[in-house]
């Protein structure tokens, strides 16, 4: 386990004290602003490294356990590490783009998914004639870009 300092270098030289800018705030992350730097929050690295300890003790315990853990990255700088740390673990992933809620608002997901297949089962069954031209041709469009795999 590296010390707490050379956390704090480590995570300062990748740039990791740069937050958003200051209107994008979300106000539970306050207690972990050191300042802010021309419109910039600038997170206190220090109290940043005893959280990334505290979580990366969680996700052992996990790991322990025998518990799956979804590593998501959504932006491109974090994809191959994404990737390559599940990879290594056998864990599931998903780098790029993460539809926002899909673990947290699934019952609407799941609900999209459902008139998706709904159309797919339709367009097999030959039932799309309640529908107007121009409904086909857009439903069409939909099941030629969104084939489930």
């Amino acid at each position: 386990m590296a010390t707490p300092s050379k956390s704090v270098e480590t995570m300062f030289g990748a740039g990791a004290h740069f937050g958003l800018g200051r209107s994008r705030r979300h106000p539970s992350i306050k207690p972990f602003i050191f300042g802010t730097k021309n419109q910039t929050d600038l997170f206190d690295l220090e109290k940043t490294s005893l959280q990334l300890e505290s979580a990366k003790a969680f996700v052992a315990n996990l790991g322990k356990e025998g518990k799956v853990i979804l590593f998501v990255g959504g932006k491109k700088e974090a994809t191959g590490a994404i990737k390559t740390g599940a990879q290594s673990i056998g864990m599931p992933h998903v780098e790029g783009r993460w539809i926002g809620g899909t673990i947290t608002n699934f019952p609407q997901t799941r609900k999209r998914i459902e008139r998706y297949e709904k159309l797919i089962s339709d367009k097999e069954k030959g039932e799309l004639a309640k529908y107007t031209k121009r409904e086909r041709m857009l439903i069409e469009l939909i099941l030629a870009e969104r084939r489930l795999p």
